[in-house]
């Protein structure tokens, strides 16, 4: 190796947080455990050496998003006045974080339900920084207050929604009404021409990576989120004779002959980067262990001129102007109401019901 190599390797060492902190960890300065990691500032570095630890089968697997909303939580209720923070924290514990908790049970979180989870916090806080602010204790606020406050922060209501039930229900507040906004109708985010040239373009071009190919399949066909798609392993797809068929609700989903040829082949790819200690992911990280950030197939996608979102919604008005909603709901993780405003947009007749289940599979 040459000495400008030497050099090269020697200043990523010293230079690069997840190296400085592999180096700590080789000369025991820094215990090989969740809470030894916990105590450092949390960066990038340490989320990723972590990562490295767990699918080397160093560390035991966590759900770390949950984790980090956690940590989060203990940060912030340290830096809130104490009169605020004994109204925030059962709050946090049993309301915010107890819904996080079931959600995590039903399926792996995702960083935008923290993300959702810590906006309601901080609304909750700033909601109390009012009313001290005008002098006012939680119980004794009213309604005109809370009206006051809509107007200077607009951004409040749907965040702050949570709370002010939370604090009824626990005699903390008032019942108070809080008037939320209209929800955004949803766009088809393509037309149906530009959507049947996207599913063809992703079926047939043999220029477009695999994994683009499969993932934007089973976003346009199936409605799927980019986050759910990246997180499927190999347990959620099987073979009946001749048949592949998928897991994204409760009852299985026979796919097209040419996605399941697809899908074959993106599971070949797959076996040859999965490692001993993590799971056998459809899209797995080469270095990591885990299955690729969402952020990585999308970089693919903006590459080749696939946009996942308008995809995602025409593909939802396709499914929404076919099935009854509560396959819909079912099939694609969302609720009831933004299923029925999907099959507004499509104008859906019930009299067509392609079978997209198979019952009484295993």
């Amino acid at each position: 190796m040459s000495s400008l190599t030497v050099d090269s390797v020697n200043n990523w060492a010293r230079r690069n947080p997840s190296a400085r902190l592999i180096q700590r960890l080789a000369n025991h300065e820094i215990a090989v455990h969740h809470t030894a990691l916990d105590e450092l500032p949390q960066n990038e570095g340490v989320h990723y050496v972590r990562t490295l630890l767990v699918a080397a089968g160093l560390l035991q697997p966590r759900d770390e998003i949950l984790q980090r909303f956690d940590q989060w939580c203990a940060h912030f209720l340290a830096n809130a006045l104490v009169a605020d923070r004994a109204v925030l924290e059962p709050y946090v514990r049993w309301h915010v974080g107890q819904k996080l908790q079931r959600m995590a049970h039903r399926a792996p979180i995702k960083s935008s339900t923290t993300r959702l989870a810590r906006q309601k916090v901080r609304a909750a806080s700033t909601f109390l920084t009012y009313l001290r602010a005008h002098g006012i204790l939680p119980g004794e606020v009213k309604q005109s207050t809370l009206d006051d406050l809509v107007v200077t922060h607009p951004q409040i209501p749907t965040l702050l929604a949570g709370f002010l039930t939370w604090g009824a229900t626990n005699r903390i507040l008032p019942h108070l009404h809080l008037e939320l906004p209209r929800t955004i109708f949803p766009s088809a985010g393509l037309s149906e021409t530009d959507y049947h040239q996207t599913i063809q373009r992703l079926e047939t071009d043999p220029v477009l990576p695999l994994r683009v190919r499969t993932a934007g399949l089973l976003i346009g066909l199936y409605g799927q989120e980019l986050t759910r798609v990246v997180a499927l392993t190999e347990d959620d797809f099987y073979r009946d004779q001749e048949q592949l068929y998928v897991h994204l609700g409760t009852s299985p989903v026979r796919l097209p002959p040419h996605l399941a040829a697809l899908i074959l082949e993106q599971q070949q790819d797959a076996a040859l980067v999965h490692t001993p200690n993590s799971p056998r992911w459809l899209y797995p990280s080469v270095l990591t262990g885990h299955h690729l950030a969402p952020k990585t197939i999308s970089a693919s996608f903006a590459q080749h001129g696939v946009r996942a979102t308008p995809l995602r919604n025409a593909g939802l008005v396709n499914l929404a102007g076919h099935i009854p909603i509560g396959p819909l709901c079912d099939l694609t993780g969302i609720g009831p109401y933004a299923a029925s405003r999907w099959a507004d947009i499509a104008g859906r007749r019930w009299s067509i019901y392609p079978k997209l289940r198979v019952e009484n599979q295993p």
